[in-house]
């Protein structure tokens, strides 16, 4: 008897859960499927550009540091291409991220207000630089506390973002967060940038920011 009551007490727990799940998990899928390719790679950049093309990738964005055989490339899946497919020359380093339009992750966390473009010709080859923004989250926060200071982070950022108007993309799932930012900005302007959004994200000690200057190929 105790059995049966134990059982129908964990069922309807595991049934709650799960229609909570299914609550959060049934959403709209983002607008764009898009990933950021992170490679390093001494082969020439036609060959990099040639695995891409040749698994039928569209490539929104590509961009080399410069002096450094380090490549960024912002690529779109509208399901036609064989993304799966994709190899780079061998001997190459590569990071996939799954990212989404800064936006869509600032409107998930509760600050809204992000208008971004991400068009092909979106940025112009001057001054352009990539931010590679990495959170470093206390141990002990909550999911709340974690969202109440995202959301603190996007709205310290709208008012330079407006201005600005970086192309941005956060990993999706990536807790800690990582974030990329490709921008048009002078040194001190983007330092004065940065320094508005590291005391909402818990300031210097909790955030790793690098800068890399780009240029677009």
């Amino acid at each position: 008897m105790l059995f049966a009551i134990v059982s129908l007490v964990l069922s309807a727990i595991l049934m709650t859960q799960a229609d909570v799940i299914s609550d959060v998990t049934n959403v709209e899928p983002l607008f764009e499927t898009l990933f950021i390719y992170d490679v390093t790679s001494d082969a020439p950049v036609a060959e990099l550009k040639g695995a891409l093309e040749s698994a039928g990738v569209e490539v929104r964005h590509s961009f080399q540091v410069i002096g450094a055989p380090r490549y960024f490339f912002a690529v779109v899946d509208d399901g036609s291409s064989e993304v799966s497919q994709l190899t780079f020359p061998e001997g190459s380093m590569v990071t996939q991220y799954p990212v989404e339009h800064a936006s869509d992750y600032f409107t998930m966390v509760g600050s809204v207000g992000w208008n971004e473009t991400d068009t092909l010709d979106y940025l112009e080859d001057k001054n352009l630089m990539v931010i590679i923004w990495d959170l470093i989250i206390p141990d002990g926060t909550s999911t709340s506390e974690f969202k109440m200071m995202m959301s603190a982070y996007g709205t310290a950022f709208r008012g330079p973002q407006e201005i600005v108007k970086p192309l941005s993309y956060t990993v999706i799932g990536r807790y800690p967060p990582k974030m990329y930012f490709f921008v048009n900005l002078d040194e001190n302007a983007l330092q004065n940038a940065i320094l508005d959004g590291l005391d909402a994200a818990g300031g210097p000690g909790n955030n790793v920011v690098n800068v890399l200057r780009t240029r677009k190929i």
